[in-house]
């Protein structure tokens, strides 16, 4: 079961991830909400959350505010920035996956992504290091800004 929970930078950032084992199997929709639900209302969360089981959803719910000073709610769509919140959790991943011998360090980029601008002198090594030589941003700001900031004027 993968519990995700991705919150705007100034309120409680949580990523929770229960691998699969007997006792994560045993966590039902309901104790999900319940965990949640108590710190939403204590105003501990302000997140979109995301539950799976064997690939199938069995949770989701948006709780708390995407822009707390207009009281714009998040919901299931929001787009948040989450910055680095995510490096340690991929990099994890990644070895897992290493260990599994489904990926490996020395892969290049182009295997895993076509058409990626010098894809082929960039190693999965590299990227989890930190090393490829990209820029900080690759995307445009406008693509990274959350959707609300288009609406908030208007």
């Amino acid at each position: 079961m993968t519990i995700k929970v991705i919150i705007r930078p100034v309120l409680l950032y949580i990523t929770i991830l229960l691998f699969i084992s007997a006792p994560a199997q045993k966590i039902k929709t309901s104790e999900i909400a319940t965990y949640v639900n108590s710190l939403s209302k204590t105003h501990q969360l302000s997140a979109v959350v995301i539950a799976s089981y064997k690939g199938k959803v069995i949770y989701e719910k948006a709780v708390g505010y995407a822009e707390a000073e207009f009281n714009l709610p998040n919901q299931l769509n929001t787009r948040f920035c989450i910055a680095s919140v995510t490096k340690s959790m991929t990099r994890i991943i990644a070895l897992k996956l290493v260990e599994e011998g489904t990926l490996r360090l020395q892969d290049k980029l182009s295997k895993w992504v076509h058409g990626f601008p010098g894809g082929d002198q960039i190693t999965v090594g590299m990227l989890l290091d930190h090393r490829s030589g990209l820029p900080h941003r690759i995307t445009r700001p406008e693509e990274e800004t959350i959707t609300l900031h288009t609406h908030r004027y208007a």
